[in-house]
């Protein structure tokens, strides 16, 4: 059944739509033809077709364990992260993974526990056959009653050697429990960092703000520690980003370019990298920079993302990177960013990008400056105060 009806039409205004007679008819069509289709793409192993309306669709859950399941309640707790809520939003799910390390240990402890009832029904059993057999070797008491003083002192050295091995495997036990908990917020750690990246770059740059000053409000030491190792080695992949010299595998915009550098700027700022490291990183960008400006023809895309990842970077740390530069240093540093801008083969656009950051660089500083005095002029008055 054919009509007139347009999907175009749904969009215009009220008075312009068909009558919704022809509306039902036009929906009804698309139905069967939806049906016709999947028809032909979904058969089970007998050959038959399933009806799409009633066919059932297994859950997603369903492939998660109850303790795994965490994990998604964790990302979704991430994902509601906002600049009223990171308190809130590290105290659930520091809970989070207090609950599935506790879960995991005891779903351990079962399932040793079923092993351990396993192995003695399976002993019970050696044990009887074992005794049917000694009634069978009677003929061979009178030899080994010549050797009972050898077989005694046997005896003895293996029973000192056992006492030996059960200590020491009591020994690996009890560090083996020690280290578990460490393996559970390790895994939990891991899945907090090892997608920072792709949480971020995709994401406005106040949820990367939001997303670094979360892991700050982390109170567990342990969990804490081992997140600061991981955002140390995700920044040594932002090392080996910068520098690549091709990035066409990286489906990113301008804008997702800037976000990754900016995690990193960030990361620098909340004391998670050192001053040092950041330096390393903005140098080798810059160095980076000038080498593809120094061959012709210029390529304007690689060169786009390396002064992206620039903006990025800067944006998010220049305020303790202005604070840790001697003053040389620091008008080394603006020296190369004008040099950069004024480049003969810079593109309007990229030129643009840059006096942009600069401006937005300088607003910062200003209001830091601003910010700085008030505070300072509150003290001042405190300490009249204080004194009156």
């Amino acid at each position: 059944m054919t009509t007139n009806y347009k999907i175009g039409d749904i969009y215009k205004h009220k008075e312009n739509l068909k009558p919704i007679e022809e509306l039902k008819i036009y929906l009804e069509d698309i139905i069967v033809q939806i049906e016709s289709e999947l028809n032909i793409i979904i058969n089970n192993s007998d050959g038959n077709c399933f009806n799409w309306r009633e066919r059932k669709i297994p859950s997603f859950m369903n492939k998660y364990t109850s303790n795994d399941k965490i994990f998604l309640k964790i990302n979704l707790e991430i994902n509601k992260i906002s600049d009223a809520n990171i308190i809130i939003i590290s105290e659930t799910i520091e809970k989070l993974v207090e609950s599935y390390i506790n879960n995991s240990i005891v779903a351990k402890e079962k399932k040793e526990d079923n092993r351990d009832n396993g192995d003695n029904g399976d002993n019970e059993d050696n044990r009887d056959n074992g005794d049917n057999g000694d009634n069978e070797d009677n003929g061979d008491n009178e030899d080994n009653r010549d050797n009972g003083e050898d077989i005694e002192e046997k005896d003895i050295e293996e029973r000192d050697t056992g006492e030996d091995i059960e200590e020491r495997d009591n020994g690996e036990d009890i560090e083996e429990k020690c280290n578990e908990p460490i393996s559970y917020i390790n895994k939990c750690a891991n899945y907090l960092t090892k997608n920072i990246y792709d949480k971020c770059y995709a994401q406005d740059i106040s949820f990367s703000k939001n997303y670094i000053h979360f892991f700050q409000n982390i109170k567990d030491k342990n969990l804490l520690d081992i997140i600061k190792f991981n955002l140390k080695k995700k920044s040594e992949e932002f090392v080996e980003f910068i520098k690549l010299e091709d990035y066409s595998e990286y489906k990113f915009n301008n804008k997702q370019f800037v976000n990754v550098a900016y995690v990193n700027g960030l990361l620098y700022d909340k004391n998670f990298l050192s001053s040092q490291e950041s330096y390393s990183m903005l140098d080798l960008i810059l160095k980076n920079i000038f080498s593809i400006l120094e061959w012709q023809p210029v390529d304007k895309d690689v060169l786009e993302k390396k002064v992206n990842l620039m903006i990025g970077f800067l944006l998010a740390g220049h305020h303790k990177l202005w604070s840790f530069f001697n003053t040389d240093t620091k008008q080394d540093i603006e020296h190369q960013i004008q040099c950069i801008s004024n480049h003969n083969h810079i593109p309007n656009k990229i030129k643009y990008s840059i006096l942009d950051m600069n401006d937005k660089i300088l607003d910062s500083l200003k209001d830091q400056e601003k910010e700085k005095k008030l505070l300072e002029k509150k003290e001042r008055v405190l300490k009249q105060k204080k004194y009156e």
